[in-house]
């Protein structure tokens, strides 16, 4: 009998160890529009690996968005592997993937289609090796619909080159 105790404590505690070797954690924040600072925090993750998700709401007049995430490596106190950057279409890393980063040690999507008012997350994988714990930062922004003047303004402005390069040959 006390060896089935003894057993069935070791299995539960095998089975707490598994279950704490990948840590996750979810986010919102309000994404800004650029001209502004864009979006930045930095986390610290522990494990073996992690799954951080951050839903935003695409704001009002933004056409795209950029994010971002850069591991701190401190080896042999803190070391991120493989990180990377997705871009999801829906809430939780739930919708459809919109566009991913390639894993390394810094991982970017920059000025990826997204529709004002939509839901998305961006999901921050990664792997921590030869230390308990990792830090890494990420960044976000959206890029705002250019307005008409803006368009009208640079056709004028090549206009006026063209003309002036045009009277110079003659």
């Amino acid at each position: 009998m006390n060896f089935k105790v003894a057993f069935g404590a070791a299995a539960l505690g095998l089975a707490a160890m598994g279950s704490a070797s990948a840590s996750t954690g979810t986010y919102a924040f309000t994404m800004p529009l650029a001209p502004a600072a864009p979006y930045n925090t930095f986390l610290t993750v522990s494990g073996t690996s992690f799954t951080d998700i951050f839903n935003f709401t695409a704001p009002v007049g933004a056409v795209q968005a950029s994010g971002a995430v850069v591991s701190i490596d401190l080896v042999p106190f803190a070391n991120i592997d493989s990180i990377m950057i997705t871009l999801f279409n829906g809430s939780n890393a739930s919708g459809s993937m919109v566009a991913s980063g390639s894993a390394a040690e810094f991982s970017q999507l920059e000025n990826t289609p997204i529709t004002a008012g939509n839901l998305y997350s961006f999901r921050v994988t990664g792997l921590i090796v030869g230390a308990p714990a990792g830090y890494y930062t990420f960044t976000a922004v959206a890029a705002p619909v250019p307005e008409p003047e803006t368009y009208a303004m640079f056709l004028a402005g090549a206009a006026a080159v063209g003309f002036v390069v045009m009277r110079r040959r003659g």
